[in-house]
């Protein structure tokens, strides 16, 4: 199934790579100065900017593995904001594919070469998220492994750079965390030396404060861990507002936003909120951040009693079914069905709410929401 994700094209064995003559980028001061800013530019969705402040370096070294990584970091922020559709996948894995194949190609001239070090460890770490998210956990295990083998070199020779703090770290939590979380993974213990979830959260806090490249990943994943693993909601909580106050452009950290405070705000000022951000939505927002913020309106307004206004907001997100990949089987579109049943349960409309628990009944996820209307479709 990746087999054409992983090939290399043949013109890239003869592409000149230029690395050393100017010393190694990741020392450069000057590159260093700018480069926070132009991440951060990535961050908020604006590439073009971003670009524009590496520009310089861009000129003088063309042939350098990192814009191929820069390509793929944006390509990573066309994924992200909708993970359920699969478009930029193919080009996803190609492009850090040609990045990892460029790092070992000039590790082979140089093993201590920084930049080619630093750039595999973070390329194989991109893949083996992404294959994360697709639920390919073998595939991303191996390309943890291979982007943990490249950051130990890192550590071994560079010390002081600190943005191994983050995927140290995050390796150190996982390598714990995950086993206990997906027992199935325990039989490939044997790939990781013993994890240190506590640990790995102090690297991680560390590189949040002082990292040049990984600051927000780090803020990121600390916020996912502290919410989703360690189920302390109201740590995450700050590192969720700070990465929707920095990057108020970013979709997936908006949503991120959005949702911890329906689950945790009071739920006047949590409906406040929900208001204000659709507010805020442009012609070119991604569907899934309108959808959940319809969605979330909608249950806000359903445990306020305002079934006429709750209706008409999950309708809002049943609407936007037509302009995303997968239609009404996206899992926002089955959640939106499932909520809009129980207001008509409620409001006493129960054939039209049998038709609607049919609907999510059928569908293939979330599997919560599947469990759930079946049950009402026996007591109902």
């Amino acid at each position: 199934m990746l087999k054409a994700r992983c090939l290399i094209p043949l013109l890239l064995l003869l592409a000149p790579l230029e690395l050393g003559a100017q010393g190694y980028l990741f020392r450069d001061a000057g590159f260093l100065k700018v480069a926070p800013a132009a991440v951060d530019s990535v961050y908020n969705l604006k590439f073009h900017s971003g670009r524009a402040l590496v520009e310089p370096w861009m000129k003088s070294q063309p042939n350098h593995p990192i814009w191929t990584f820069w390509e793929g970091l944006e390509l990573w922020w066309k994924i992200v904001p909708d993970l359920e559709q699969t478009t930029y996948d193919q080009q996803f894995f190609n492009t850090f594919g040609r990045v990892d194949y460029a790092c070992t190609r000039l590790l082979a001239r140089d093993a201590k070469n920084l930049d080619a070090l630093l750039l595999k460890a973070l390329s194989n770490g991109f893949m083996a998220r992404l294959h994360a998210n697709r639920d390919n956990w073998i595939r991303s295990l191996q390309y943890g492994k291979a982007a943990s083998d490249a950051l130990a070199l890192v550590e071994a020779h560079y010390p002081d750079i600190v943005d191994t703090k983050f995927g140290r770290g995050l390796y150190l939590y996982y390598a714990e965390a995950l086993p206990q979380t997906y027992s199935f993974l325990k039989t490939f213990s044997w790939m990781f030396p013993e994890g240190s979830k506590g640990r790995g959260i102090a690297m991680l806090e560390e590189a949040a404060k002082n990292s040049t490249f990984l600051r927000v990943e780090s803020t990121y994943f600390l916020g996912n861990i502290l919410l989703n693993y360690e189920k302390v909601p109201d740590q995450a909580l700050p590192y969720y507002d700070q990465l929707h106050k920095t990057y108020p452009d970013n979709a997936f950290f908006t949503r991120l936003y959005a949702r911890i405070h329906f689950n945790l705000t009071d739920n006047s000022q949590a409906l406040g909120i929900m208001e204000g951000l659709l507010q805020t939505l442009k012609p070119n927002t991604p569907v899934p951040l309108a959808e959940e913020l319809h969605l979330l309106k909608g249950r806000l307004l359903f445990q306020q009693g305002r079934y006429t206004e709750a209706r008409k907001s999950i309708e809002n997100t049943r609407k936007l079914a037509v302009k995303a990949d997968g239609g009404v089987n996206r899992s926002q579109q089955v959640v939106a069905t499932y909520y809009l049943a129980e207001i008509e349960q409620v409001a006493g409309n129960k054939d039209t709410a049998r038709d609607l628990y049919r609907t999510v009944s059928r569908a293939k996820k979330p599997e919560w929401a599947i469990t759930n209307a079946r049950e009402r479709l026996r007591t109902l």
